[in-house]
């Protein structure tokens, strides 16, 4: 990706003035994140004892969507305007759990 925004609208004011951007003229990308868990809680043996187990499997960024996260806004760097960084890929985790 070249440039994130339109960078040629931006130039360094005259010396001894401020610019007119305002701030938060730079508005960053969104965040497309959806994250699933699925959970089962079960018995062991009899009734009559407190023996149990639990399952549970998370996952982050299930669409694994690309999320940018950081732009530069420095103005007058090679990388002005262009996304530097993103944000984690998608994961997962699978417990088990037994509680006696």
């Amino acid at each position: 990706m070249a440039a994130f925004f339109n960078t040629s609208v931006f130039s360094t004011p005259g010396a001894g003035t401020f610019g007119d951007a305002r701030k938060g003229s730079v508005e960053g990308p969104c965040s497309i994140v959806w994250n699933a868990s699925m959970n089962k809680a079960f018995r062991l043996g009899n009734t009559d004892n407190q023996r149990r187990g639990e399952i549970e499997w998370n996952v982050s960024n299930v669409l694994n969507h690309v999320n940018f996260s950081g732009i530069s806004t420095s103005l007058g760097t090679a990388q002005f305007g262009q996304v530097t960084s993103d944000g984690a890929m998608a994961s997962m985790s699978l417990t088990r759990r037994f509680n006696f």
